[in-house]
């Protein structure tokens, strides 16, 4: 009996495909966040609506560092540049956002991810409290910035890009 529950179990573990999930349930430890899991960010991004053209970018520095760059263009002006940093540090995983107007970066701490979806959060700031990414195969990201609006009210910000063409 011992070894068809062995056998069972060990079935179990080679055959469940890397579901994470499973393991988490199976362990009862949370699985670990490595900046590999948001490789599906990497590259250029780009919105086209009316206001102008937006691009985001990111590139890997190193197993614990993607750099970032978010441009807006109105016609030929510049009207908006934001530098962005995804990190591995000993706090965690953490997005990083420096905007044109501000001194100093504000970091996002990681709360919620999975194969394609990552939300950071600094319940601290004034807005955003939030910044999210959710990736839709094989070629759009949906990012989203929310908190509470000087009325009071939760507002949100979409940005729906689509990845750059090579």
């Amino acid at each position: 009996m011992t070894l068809i529950l062995t056998l069972t179990f060990a079935f179990a573990l080679t055959t469940n495909g890397g579901d994470d999930a499973a393991k988490e349930r199976a362990t009862g430890e949370p699985k670990k966040a490595t900046l590999s899991a948001f490789d599906w960010m990497l590259g250029s991004w780009t919105l086209t609506t009316k206001s102008g053209i937006t691009t985001e970018s990111w590139s890997r520095e190193s197993d614990i560092l993607f750099r970032g760059a978010s441009v807006m263009m109105r016609g030929k002006d510049t009207s908006f540049t934001e530098q962005l940093t995804l990190v591995h540090d000993s706090l965690g995983i953490a997005y990083i956002a420096l905007p044109r107007q501000n001194s100093e970066p504000t970091r996002f701490s990681l709360t919620v991810w999975d194969k394609d979806r990552a939300i950071f959060e600094n319940p601290a700031h004034d807005f955003p409290k939030q910044i999210s990414y959710h990736f839709r195969a094989p070629d759009t990201l949906h990012a989203r910035i929310e908190g509470q609006g000087k009325d009071g009210k939760t507002k949100g910000i979409d940005f729906v890009y689509t990845r750059e063409k090579k």
